[in-house]
């Protein structure tokens, strides 16, 4: 997996390109835990994930925990096919940011 940060004006932007699976969680955690200390918002843009397992739906699930006044939050952006099938073939519902539900 590869994961551009973008820093934004309220925040920072990763973007995931290729799979979001359980071998990529460890080091996909880390990069959010490094751009939630950064501070502001994180957005995680899905929408070149080529594979996600449980795994990934996992670790998005448990990173978009609601925030608090000490921890910024980290909200999904666009998700991809990929994102979206597994996630509803384990009964998630992932709220994203371009649209109401995924």
């Amino acid at each position: 997996m590869d994961v551009l940060n973008v820093e934004t004006g309220d925040g920072q932007r990763l973007k995931l390109e290729g799979a979001l699976v359980v071998a990529d969680v460890a080091s996909l955690k880390a990069r959010i835990l490094d751009a939630l200390k950064a501070g502001g918002p994180v957005v995680l843009d899905l929408g070149a994930v080529e594979e996600c397992d449980t795994a990934g739906i996992q670790l998005l699930v448990a990173s978009t925990r609601p925030a608090s006044r000490d921890r910024p939050g980290v909200r999904i952006g666009p998700c991809s096919d990929a994102v979206r099938t597994t996630a509803a073939r384990l009964g998630i519902r992932l709220m994203t940011t371009d649209e109401k539900e995924a």
